[in-house]
């Protein structure tokens, strides 16, 4: 029943390390770890949220998205072992610390009194720093803790955080973030429990001709494996229906207003002819088509900036072929947008106190 859908689904997709233990504990895609510390509110201190973060923590990437999870990863450790150090001091206070650490397993006391060290090591620092009159050096402890790297397979002026915004990596040098250039991960290797606990890089050294060369191999210390190595369009239709929805390599196949194939200008927003149309439904001949934007879009994928450029220069397109199918509807536009309000939008018809506890509200809201 519906005369267009338009696909905007993003890159959903995040690009796994194919490598040995690739996914062992603390191994984590940084998106999901940005979108899990937003969305918990893990690093507000009321909240209970279970999102256990330890140092050193690497962070795999050159892009925006890394430099993030590399500052994000940093100002959230201090606030999570404070935390724990707190809540603690209360349990013990009413049970015992026997009690509280007589549940826990090794590793889990092990972890325990990692974060107790680090917190009591920071209330002390800053404890000391406001008596003496001077800002407390917390970046100097997460650092000699192993701190947050940044590891690129590249040099950190080729890196598309560098290009794309030089001022943002500055500051994340700024706040204690190390970049390693010239790093591509070989495996993960794990402690006795299975946790992530170094990884092994190959190491490439660029001469001055600009040719890479291997220069062995470096292991680098990692509780932390955060992967920010891209992400890939969510084409997952085309697997479930490929008849309607065919490939062009990442991306989804173009075609024109009528129907046949187009080849999209590649990392191009603003294309001489915006190809949004995926393809004409099911071969019907009334006009009905499906289109695709943002991140879907090899134009347009990238930020969130060509996903809103997509959107503006596509339109015309989706107008376009819309207007050739026949309105099911005879009514005007605004009589059909008023039954639309009427039909769609809850109104308060009444507000009325019951008891000094309890308020009616009547919601007049037909759909």
């Amino acid at each position: 029943g519906f005369d267009h859908v338009a696909l905007a689904a993003g890159a959903g997709r995040p690009t796994v390390l194919n490598m040995p233990n690739g996914l062992a504990r603390g191994v984590r895609a940084a998106s999901d770890f940005l979108m899990g510390l937003q969305l918990t509110g893990a690093a507000q201190g009321d909240s209970i949220a279970n999102m256990q973060l330890r140092l050193p923590v690497v962070v795999i990437g050159g892009g925006l998205t890394a430099i993030d999870t590399a500052t994000e990863a940093l100002a959230y450790y201090p606030v999570q072992v404070e935390k724990f150090l707190k809540r603690y001091e209360i349990l013990t206070a009413v049970q015992s610390e026997a009690a509280i650490r007589a549940i826990w397993d090794e590793e889990e006391k092990a972890i325990a009194d990692e974060f107790l060290n680090h917190a009591r090591a920071i209330r002390a620092e800053r404890q000391a720093a406001e008596q003496e009159g001077r800002a407390a050096n917390v970046i100097g402890l997460l650092q000699s803790w192993g701190g947050a790297k940044i590891a690129y397979r590249k040099r950190l002026i080729d890196s598309p955080s560098y290009t794309l915004n030089h001022e943002e990596v500055e500051k994340a040098l700024e706040e204690g973030i190390w970049f390693a250039e010239g790093m591509t991960p070989v495996r993960v290797d794990v402690d006795v429990w299975g946790h992530t606990q170094s990884v092994r890089f190959a190491v490439q050294k660029r001469d001055e001709a600009g040719q890479w060369h291997d220069a062995g191999e470096v292991q680098l210390a990692a509780r932390a494996l955060l992967v920010a190595a891209g992400t890939q369009p969510n084409t997952v239709l085309a697997r479930e229906d490929d008849k309607t929805y065919q490939l062009d390599g990442r991306y989804f196949n173009a075609c024109d207003e009528e129907g046949n194939p187009v080849k999209p200008a590649y990392a191009n927003p603003k294309p001489d002819y915006p190809a949004v149309l995926l393809s004409r439904y099911k071969d019907a001949q009334d006009g009905r088509f499906i289109s695709f934007f943002g991140d879907l879009h090899p134009s347009f994928s990238g930020n969130v900036v060509k996903a809103m450029s997509s959107a503006k220069q596509g339109y015309p397109v989706v107008s376009r072929v819309l207007e050739r199918i026949k309105p099911a509807s005879s009514e005007s536009t605004q009589q059909f947008f008023t039954g639309l309000n009427r039909q769609l939008r809850p109104i308060v018809h009444k507000v009325e106190r019951l008891a000094p506890n309890i308020i009616e509200v009547v919601v007049h809201a037909p759909m």
